[in-house]
């Protein structure tokens, strides 16, 4: 934030920060600041979840005109934009190059042919006891995948 002017800005101002347009902060600025002069401000916005989208992150200087604010010979330069994306940010989650299906490696998006060397045929087990035997489970064709 300068002062760009050849007089001292003086009340108090206010200063916000929009993201797509809706306010996420606002600066109470007590002043003075002399002409010439140039001072940084920090705040801390909540921008939402970061997604890959192009968003508008603007500040607008003086924006309590209407409320008091600082005369000002011109407030055409009182906003200024910049576009912002997040990029790499936080995981990013991706099924790999590849899958094993049975014996066969591939690549995702192809095809793979399988053989009844690729399936696990699991059969019932037979328990016994005194009260007789039962069978536990059924008969089942397995195929492992790993990725």
């Amino acid at each position: 934030e300068a002062n760009i002017g050849s007089s001292t800005a003086r009340p108090a101002w206010q200063n916000s920060v929009l993201w797509d347009g809706a306010h996420v902060s606002t600066t109470s600025v007590l002043g003075p600041l002399a002409p010439s002069k140039t001072i940084t401000r920090m705040v801390v916005a909540d921008l939402g979840i970061p997604d890959q989208q192009t968003h508008t992150l603007s500040l607008v200087i003086n924006a309590n005109i209407s409320a008091g604010g600082v005369a000002e010979a011109n407030y055409s330069n009182n906003q200024a934009n910049v576009s912002v994306r997040f990029c790499g940010w936080g995981a990013e989650l991706s099924a790999g190059d590849s899958v094993r299906v049975g014996g066969h490696t591939a690549a995702w998006g192809s095809s793979v042919c399988l053989t009844d060397g690729d399936v696990t045929v699991t059969q019932p087990r037979l328990y016994c006891s005194e009260g007789g035997c039962f069978r536990y489970g059924s008969a089942k064709e397995q195929v492992y995948i790993s990725y």
